[in-house]
């Protein structure tokens, strides 16, 4: 299956804006454990990023990591450009924000494996012949 690279980046880039607008709305909202900030938002990319997965119907692993590594390299390059101007460059140094990467990374490959999983488990079972 070719992948789809519009999509892709597209999807990249929501991602981002979900982390971001996430973020500005518990900030607006004056929630101050950095704890549970960062714990909704990981929410909410999870969420988001399961459901383009599924709509880019990634069936092979290699698609699923190339997948994985554009949004990383998309949510970095807009996290450098945009994020850093509201924050500082402490963002960077901040484990929460590795393990945010390493979560989008890895998300398009735990989506098609918990998929392939259901698949299997909702095939029926195949028959063998009875000895004798």
């Amino acid at each position: 299956m070719k992948l789809n690279w519009k999509k892709t980046i597209g999807y990249g880039v929501i991602i981002w804006v979900v982390a971001f607008v996430v973020a500005s709305l518990i900030m607006a909202l004056g929630i101050l454990n950095t704890y549970v900030q960062w714990l909704i938002i990981q929410i909410a990319v999870v969420i988001a990023g399961y459901k383009f997965v599924r709509k880019l119907n990634l069936v092979t692993n290699t698609s699923a990591i190339i997948t994985g590594l554009v949004w990383v390299a998309v949510v970095i390059v807009l996290d450098l450009i945009i994020t850093r101007y509201f924050t500082t460059m402490s963002f960077f140094r901040d484990w929460k924000t590795w393990v945010s990467y390493l979560i989008i990374l890895f998300l398009p490959i735990v989506t098609i494996a918990k998929t392939a999983k259901k698949t299997e488990t909702m095939l029926p079972p195949t028959s063998t012949p009875l000895a004798m």
